[in-house]
């Protein structure tokens, strides 16, 4: 979920685990500290960036919990998120692409500085969610501010930037 969500609330939401169990797949729902994520953008104002925290590295470890303790198909590994959650899973897929089938963003993309500092490890499936009117995650991206607009979030790229970005990645044309 979004900055200040937690797990409890995102699976209220997106009800990922009445699915999961009819349809048979497991499903997570990791919380970040204070309810962020690091996620990739500079200036975000989370404690999760002030912090330094890993949560690439937080997230992988409990990718290998969930194998030790459960049969995993590694290749239908898969990373979604609604904002902070969205902006953590397209981190994901730069900085740990050999890990993720696919990831799935909803109203979100990625760092102002995506093109420059994202070097995923291989093609990576991405599915977007945007939206023209989102009040919080500008379609045409730069900077992300609060709801009521007093505090910075940091700069993002535009949607469709962000789409040419993986066409590109992904050797698509």
């Amino acid at each position: 979920l979004g900055a200040g969500g937690t797990a409890i609330k995102t699976d209220d939401l997106m009800r990922l685990r009445v699915i999961a169990d009819r349809q048979g797949f497991l499903v997570a729902f990791p919380q970040g500290v204070g309810r962020n994520w690091n996620d990739g953008r500079t200036g975000s104002g989370s404690g999760a960036e002030n912090e330094g925290v890993d949560d690439v590295g937080f997230l992988i470890a409990v990718l290998d919990d969930v194998n030790r303790k459960l049969p995993v198909d590694q290749a239908r590994v898969y990373a979604t998120g609604i904002s902070n959650g969205a902006f953590m899973s397209t981190r994901l897929a730069c900085e740990a692409a050999s890990r993720f089938a696919a990831i799935a963003v909803v109203a979100g993309t990625g760092p102002a500085d995506m093109a420059r500092e994202c070097r995923p490890e291989r093609a990576t499936s991405v599915l977007i969610f945007s939206g023209t009117d989102d009040p919080l995650v500008p379609f045409e991206g730069g900077e992300i501010t609060s709801f009521l607009g007093l505090q910075k979030r940091g700069r993002i790229v535009s949607a469709v930037e962000y789409a040419g970005f993986w066409t590109a990645a992904n050797g698509c044309s």
